[in-house]
C-alpha cells in the first residue's frame, strides 16, 4: 500500500466516523424530542399512559438516549482517523491537535494512545512517545498494535532486548502475526544474531505457508540476511529464487538476485533478471519510482551487454521518470539525462526498491 492510498483510506474512515456521529447526535436529539413530547401528552392528559403514542415515544426517547451515548465514541474514532492521517503526512502539530481531542472522547481507547505516541516521536518528545505506548500496551497488553508500536519505540532508541521482549510477548499471545516474525526477524539483526532472525522467518513461513505475499517477504529478508550479512550468495540466491514466483510482478526479487548473481559472477543470469524486473508492471509499492527502477536496471544491464539498444531502454526509461515518477526521482532522472547528454556517465549503485514497510494498522 503506498502512502497516498493509506493517507486516503484514513481520511475516508474519518469522514465515515464524522458522518456516524453526526447522525447518532441528531437521532438522539430527535429520541429525546420525542420522548419529551409523550411525556407531555401524558401529562396534560390527552392520552393515557399506556397508549401507543406514548408508548412509541418513550422507546424513542430511550433510542435517542442511546444514540447520544455513542456519539462522543463515533466523533473519538473520527478524530483518531484524522490524526493518523496528519501523522501519515508527518503533519504532527495537526495530529496532536485531533489526538488530544479524541483521547478526552475515549481516555480507555490503546489506538489514540499508540497514534499520539506516534506524532509524539514525530515532534520529538520522547518521553511522552514512550509514556503513550506504555499508556496503550497498559490498557491492552495482548493488543499486538500496542506492543508493536512500542517496540518499535524501543528499537528506534537502541533498547533491543526490550523491543524484543515485546515482539515476543505479542507472539505468544497471537501465533499467526506475520508482522510481528518480520519485525523480530529485523530486531534479531539489530542485536547482531542473523540466525536468530532466520529462524524467526523459517517460523514466519512454517505458521503461514499459503500466503504468498508474507511468504515472499520473509524469504527476500532471509535473502538479504544470507547475502549481506552472512556472506553465503549461494544460499541468498536460493531464497530469492524461491520467492520470485511467488509475486512474479514484484522487482524486489529479481534485482537482489541479479546483484547477488553479479557479485558471484554470473553476469548473464544478472543481466536476464534485470531485463525481467524492467520489463513487470508497476504495482502500488512501485508506483512513486517506477521508471526510476527501469532506468537503473537498464543502465546496470547496459554495463554488462554494452548493447546499445539497452542504453537507448534506459534514456528512454529516463525521460518516462523525469516526466512521471514522483519529484524525487524526476528530479535524478533529469541529472542523469543530463550527464549522458554531455557525455558523461552517472555514478551507479545497487538498484532495489525499499523493503516494504510495515503498517500499524
Amino acid at each position: 500500500m503506498t502512502m497516498r492510498q493509506k493517507v486516503n483510506g484514513l481520511r475516508a474512515r474519518a469522514r465515515v466516523y464524522r458522518l456516524a456521529s453526526v447522525a447518532a447526535t441528531l437521532l438522539g436529539g430527535i429520541g429525546l424530542c420525542t420522548a419529551l413530547a409523550a411525556m407531555a401528552l401524558v401529562v396534560s392528559g390527552a392520552v393515557p399512559v399506556v397508549s401507543m403514542a406514548v408508548m412509541g415515544g418513550l422507546i424513542g426517547g430511550m433510542g435517542g438516549i442511546g444514540s447520544l451515548m455513542i456519539a462522543p465514541n463515533l466523533r473519538a474514532k473520527a478524530l483518531l482517523y484524522y490524526g493518523r492521517e496528519m501523522v501519515e503526512l508527518a503533519d504532527y502539530p495537526r495530529a496532536m491537535a485531533y489526538l488530544n481531542k479524541a483521547a478526552t472522547l475515549a481516555p480507555y481507547a490503546p489506538s489514540v494512545y499508540i497514534a499520539r505516541s506516534m506524532a509524539y516521536k514525530g515532534l520529538g518528545h520522547v518521553d511522552l512517545a514512550f509514556e503513550d505506548a506504555d499508556r496503550a500496551v497498559n490498557l491492552a497488553p495482548d493488543l499486538v498494535a500496542g506492543r508493536l508500536a512500542r517496540a518499535r519505540l524501543f528499537a528506534d532508541y537502541g533498547l533491543l532486548e526490550e523491543a524484543r521482549e515485546d515482539l515476543l510477548h505479542a507472539l505468544e499471545q497471537h501465533p499467526a502475526w506475520s508482522v510481528g516474525y518480520l519485525e523480530l526477524a529485523q530486531v534479531q539483526l539489530a542485536l547482531n544474531d542473523p540466525e536468530g532472525s532466520l529462524r524467526a522467518l523459517d517460523t514466519l513461513v512454517s505458521r503461514l505457508p499459503d500466503d504468498p505475499e508474507i511468504t515472499y517477504d520473509a524469504l527476500i529478508l532471509a535473502g538479504k540476511i544470507y547475502e549481506e550479512n552472512l556472506n553465503d550468495l549461494d544460499a541468498a540466491i536460493e531464497s530469492y529464487s524461491r520467492a520470485i514466483p511467488l509475486a512474479p510482478d514484484r522487482k524486489i526479487g529479481y534485482l537482489r538476485r541479479s546483484w547477488a548473481l553479479r557479485i558471484r559472477g554470473d553476469l548473464q543470469q544478472a543481466a536476464e533478471d534485470l531485463l525481467e524486473a524492467a520489463s513487470r508492471p508497476k504495482l502500488a509499492e512501485d508506483e512513486d519510482l517506477y521508471h526510476w527502477i527501469r532506468a537503473q536496471c537498464y543502465a546496470w544491464r547496459y554495463m554488462i551487454t554494452r548493447d546499445r539498444r539497452d542504453r537507448a531502454a534506459w534514456v528512454e526509461a529516463l525521460r518516462r521518470s523525469a516526466a512521471e515518477d514522483a519529484p524525487r526521482y524526476r528530479f535524478q532522472a533529469r541529472q542523469w539525462l543530463e550527464l549522458l547528454a554531455a557525455g558523461q556517465f552517472p555514478t551507479l549503485t545497487p538498484v532495489s526498491p525499499p523493503f516494504p514497510a510495515i503498517s500499524l494498522n
